[in-house]
């Protein structure tokens, strides 16, 4: 049985009932305009932090070079250990600004590959290689997400396994005793004649 992970609009379904598919065929495709969105802003607060770490990353590359100056003039007592002082303080701010800019760019990275990832689950892929049997997904029809779908019973379309049935026969009581192992039988599906 088959769910949307998130909630969105049928745009297109790819399938009928009695089709063939593989694992990883796109199934359904949603439209889900926030989903869109967020990705660009994610993709977007990236590129800024990525931007902010280089800015760091040069502020850092500043401050140890004006230390480095610094500390060959105090070793020839051309500047004071005050200044020395002030100097090294300045590079452990910038080198701090750059941890706290690195952190920023990979939650920035994190947010990006939680939208791509939302973007990637609006189609709908197999999970198993198998043949459509039931398809109640219609375009233009709004899902629920995978959790509030299962409460209420609405899947998109259940795909079945033709190389691993069981069949469930009852067999009245009266033929019990004829029943034994390596009996030959004769089932009829009316949905695969």
């Amino acid at each position: 049985t088959v769910f949307s992970k998130y909630e969105g609009r049928i745009v297109a379904v790819e399938v009928d009932a009695g089709d063939s598919v593989v694992a990883g065929q796109v199934l359904v495709r949603l439209d889900d305009a926030g989903a869109g969105f967020s990705l660009r802003g994610a993709e977007i607060s990236g590129r800024a932090a990525a931007l902010a770490l280089d800015a760091r990353t040069i502020e850092s590359a500043q401050a140890r070079l004006s230390f480095a100056r610094s500390e060959r003039l105090a070793g020839r007592d051309a500047m004071s250990a005050q200044s020395l002082e002030e100097a090294r303080t300045a590079v452990d701010k910038a080198e701090n600004a750059v941890l706290q800019a690195r952190q920023d760019a990979e939650k920035a990275e994190l947010e990006i590959d939680k939208a791509r990832e939302r973007v990637e689950a609006l189609m709908v892929r197999a999970p198993i290689s198998g043949i459509v049997t039931r398809l109640d997904a219609h375009v233009g029809d709004t899902v629920l997400s995978r959790e509030d779908s299962v409460r209420e019973d609405e899947s998109l379309l259940t795909i079945t396994d033709m190389a691993s049935l069981v069949i469930d026969a009852d067999v009245a009581e009266a033929n019990i005793a004829l029943m034994r192992p390596g009996l030959s039988g004769e089932a009829i599906l009316d949905g695969f004649p």
